[in-house]
C-alpha cells in the first residue's frame, strides 16, 4: 500500500496509463484482420478495457474530483473513439460498442471510488496519524 502514495510509483502508474489509452486507440482505429461479425461479441472487450481505464486511474489519482473527471474523459474518448471508427474506410460505427465503452467506464469508476474511499483513505488517514 505504501507504494501507491510514492511519487515516483504513481507517476510511472499515469504514464502506463497514457500508454494504455494509445494503445486501445490504435487497436480501435486499425483495419480487422477478420470481418467484424453481427454478434456484437467484442462487447465484452470494449467493456473490459474502458472499463479498465477508469479503474486504473485511481493508481495515480487519489481525489475524488479528480477520479470523476477521469471517468468522465474515459467515457468521452471512447465515444470518440467510436466515432472515429466511423471515419476511416475499414472500420464502422457501432452504438452498442459505444454502449459498451461507456458502461465500462462508469463500472470501472465506480470500483475505483470504492478502492479510494474504502482503502487508500484509510491508509492515507493511518499515515497522516503516523507523522
Amino acid at each position: 500500500m505504501q507504494l501507491l502514495f510514492d511519487r515516483r510509483v504513481r507517476a510511472t502508474l499515469f504514464g502506463l496509463w497514457c500508454l494504455a489509452w494509445l494503445v486501445i486507440a490504435a487497436l480501435l482505429l486499425a483495419p480487422l484482420r477478420s470481418p467484424a461479425s453481427l454478434s456484437h461479441g467484442d462487447l465484452i472487450g470494449h467493456f473490459l478495457c474502458f472499463g479498465l481505464l477508469a479503474f486504473g486511474a485511481v493508481g495515480f489519482s487519489h481525489r475524488g474530483v479528480a477520479l470523476t473527471l477521469l471517468a468522465a474523459l474515459t467515457i468521452a474518448g471512447g465515444v470518440a473513439l467510436e466515432f472515429a471508427q466511423g471515419l476511416v474506410p475499414y472500420r464502422t460505427f457501432d452504438v452498442l460498442d459505444m454502449a459498451a465503452n461507456t458502461l465500462g467506464a462508469m463500472v470501472g469508476y465506480g470500483a475505483a471510488m470504492a478502492v479510494l474511499l474504502l482503502v487508500i483513505r484509510p491508509a492515507q488517514e493511518a499515515r497522516a496519524a503516523d507523522a
